[in-house]
């Protein structure tokens, strides 16, 4: 394996979700602090080392924790005006949503592959790695979503129900959030087949798939969205740049990278929030446009987002706040409307705290609790 595999980003173990796994053993090729030699230069090195991964690390969960609130703020708020609290189109919470449109899900897909880079498949262990992310990844998706199912039915104010008889779709197709689980799967598979075949480890072989990716991105949908391939493939130069940014550091964390992909995102995001403040035409998911603000956003915030504490704390149960803000959020807005209560602003905090504070709470109850822990979180 290349020698820039090495890793300078300590992880945790609450890391492990959305692609990466805890526990694994500490190697040559994934350690996060080596120490060379007995000397007080040394020692030194290895002191500047250790704060830096530790700096890294809180990043990269802070930007968990902000790519969860703005999940969780977007469901909350709803995403058109038949959906959620039903927020009109020129409200300012819609144009809220708008703005971030292109930048929730993708920085939700490159942190995944940036943590997979950390602790990527090794070489004879595609077998242990796929097991490991079915347990991790499946089961988790499989309880979740049937609970939400069954919680939409059971609820009187759901939009669009599905059929009981009709509950096998939610499991094959896109289903509300849970899409981005199945599509995740979908290139965690493919991954290992890159990998596998070395497709990915050099720079030059790493950058034509990612120039492939980038094509397909952007040209091909498919007619047939089975567990949401279409969804894989709009998130795939996301997860392709999260793993070079961690992999080929050298080549792509150079100032001319980072301080080019600040203009950038800054120059087409800010002419993005013009058309949504002027009522443009805005551009779509999949698009040259999207993907550039997407791609240039996920690069810029993790050269510049600043530790935040209780954010990268909130980070560290993303995968359970993703399972189950939905129902969270749905809950509290039935709650709140039974009291009377239709203040929008209301709503909307009450949903995100408890999208954030119920998950936590569900997490840490099942901490005692190893057999519904694997079930309902993947532990």
């Amino acid at each position: 394996m290349p020698s820039n595999l090495k890793s300078d980003v300590l992880l945790p173990p609450a890391a492990a979700d959305f692609g990466s796994e805890a526990g694994t053993p500490k190697t040559e090729e994934n350690s996060t602090v080596s120490f060379r030699g007995s000397s007080s230069h040394s020692n030194d090195e290895s002191a500047v080392e250790i704060a830096v991964t530790i700096e890294n690390s809180a990043r990269i969960q802070t930007l968990r924790g902000l790519a969860c609130l703005l999940l969780i703020a977007f469901h909350a708020i709803g995403h058109n005006e038949t959906s959620g609290l039903r927020v009109a189109a020129d409200s300012g919470y819609r144009l809220f949503t708008n703005i971030f449109i292109h930048l929730r899900m993708p920085l939700f897909a490159f942190l995944s592959g940036f943590l997979y880079a950390c602790r990527p498949i090794r070489r004879g262990q595609v077998g242990v790695f796929l097991q490991k992310k079915t347990r991790r990844l499946l089961i988790p998706l499989l309880a979740a979503s049937t609970i939400h199912f069954v919680l939409q039915r059971l609820n009187p104010s759901t939009h669009d129900k599905i059929a009981w008889h009709d509950i096998w779709r939610i499991y094959v197709s896109p289903y509300d959030h849970f899409w981005f689980l199945q599509a995740l799967i979908l290139l965690f598979a493919g991954t290992v087949l890159l990998d596998s075949a070395r497709f990915i480890d050099s720079f030059g072989r790493f950058m034509m798939v990612f120039v492939l990716s980038l094509l397909v991105h952007l040209v091909i949908v498919s007619p047939y969205n089975v567990f949401s391939i279409n969804g894989a493939v709009y998130l795939l130069p996301f997860f392709l740049a999260g793993i070079g940014i961690r992999r080929f550091r050298d080549e792509l964390c150079s100032q001319i990278v980072r301080y080019g992909a600040l203009a950038i995102f800054g120059v087409t995001m800010t002419a993005y929030v013009f058309l949504c403040l002027t009522g443009g035409d805005l551009p779509g998911r999949g698009t040259a446009w999207g993907t550039t603000i997407g791609l240039s956003g996920c690069v810029a915030l993790l050269n510049v987002m600043p530790r935040i504490r209780w954010m990268a704390w909130v980070g560290g149960f993303s995968f359970t706040i993703y399972l189950y803000h939905g129902m969270l959020v749905t809950g509290t807005r039935v709650l709140l409307g039974s009291f009377g209560i239709a203040s929008l602003s209301i709503h909307i905090a009450a949903g995100i705290f408890a999208g954030i504070a119920g998950a936590i709470f569900l997490e840490i109850m099942l901490r005692d609790q190893p057999s519904m822990r694997r079930v309902l979180l993947g532990h």
